[in-house]
């Protein structure tokens, strides 16, 4: 009789298991279901997840094996923790990487290169300024030494020099202190600012992408408004906004637009028009344009000359 009983249990599980074990077939039909969902789409990601969780609890309640019930249990919670986007469309392919995230990743990677206008040698220097009634004019060769500090070697200078005095000093002035500050505080990178992308924008050269960036912080060197990034190399073509700070005792308020040119992809020149708001002489205006040495030129191109002029003794020149 125990041989028997040996030789007849192996049959009636093996016909158990036909016919109540769940198949695989059958175990997929819970995150296959196809009843009809809403037509708003709104509403279809949570109706599949009701389907399915009501399926999935039919399905445990009528499972005879254990060990299916723990797999199904376990995939089954797995599955209700995915989004509601992806429950709607499905298990989908990565996307490509959009044109504006790519040149911002390259804006990112440019910005913590050697800066060609502080950082790579002697870049000459034309400032023209106005109050009502007035003008002045101010060539100058800008050098960085070692110690970071920058110096003006003055060229040229004309016009009123009252001008150079209420808005040419205290805007070099201004410069000067953001120099100071560490270089980490002041860049526009997403540790000191938000950023929302705006679209695409025309340029002289390749396309830019337009962003608008507000300051995390309101300190020194932060401007709140939008920066465009070429579309190919990543670099920063254009500036615009106010500083959200100055801690100048003459400035009151600087609003900038800052252009940078490109040739076969290197900042070649920048221009930068400033709205200086000063507490004694009102409002003026600056336009200020520099040249950088050309990729190669080891600091030669601007040239050198007569001893350096601090930025603050620019005045009187």
């Amino acid at each position: 009789m125990v041989g028997l009983q040996e030789k007849s249990r192996p049959t009636r599980i093996t016909e158990r298991g036909q016919a109540r074990r769940p198949t695989i077939q059958q175990f997929c039909l819970i995150f296959q279901h196809s009843e009809v969902l809403p037509n708003s789409p709104s509403s279809r990601p949570n109706s599949i997840l009701a389907i399915r969780s009501i399926n999935l609890a039919l399905w445990l309640r009528n499972c005879p094996c254990r060990s299916m019930k723990q797999t199904t249990l376990l995939l089954g919670f797995l599955t209700l923790l995915l989004p509601a986007s992806a429950l709607a469309g499905g298990l989908t392919r990565a996307r490509p990487i959009s044109g504006e995230a790519l040149a911002f990743a390259r804006y990112i990677a440019s910005i913590h290169e050697r800066d060609p206008f502080t950082e790579s040698g002697p870049v000459a220097v034309v400032i023209e300024a106005s109050l009502p009634g007035q003008h002045s004019r101010l060539m100058a060769i800008r050098q960085t030494s070692d110690s970071e500090s920058i110096a003006y070697q003055v060229l040229q200078s004309d016009g009123d020099p009252a001008v150079t005095e209420a808005l040419i000093a205290p805007y070099l002035k201004a410069q000067e202190q953001v120099q100071d500050l560490p270089l980490s505080s002041v860049l526009i990178t997403p540790a000191n600012y938000q950023f929302r992308y705006l679209g695409e924008v025309a340029t002289e050269g390749a396309p830019a992408y337009a962003f608008r960036i507000v300051p995390k912080k309101k300190h020194d060197g932060l401007i709140r408004g939008e920066l465009w990034i070429d579309s190919i190399t990543g670099v920063a073509v254009l500036q615009a906004g106010r500083l959200v700070k100055t801690s100048s005792p003459v400035i009151r308020r600087i609003e900038l637009v800052r252009d940078t040119k490109l040739v076969q992809g290197h900042a070649c020149a920048r221009i930068t028009r400033v709205a200086i708001e000063t507490r004694r002489s009102g409002r003026g205006y600056l336009t200020m344009t520099e040249y950088s040495p050309a990729p190669g030129d080891g600091g030669d191109a601007a040239g050198a000359g007569a001893p350096g002029v601090q930025a603050g003794a620019v005045v009187g020149q």
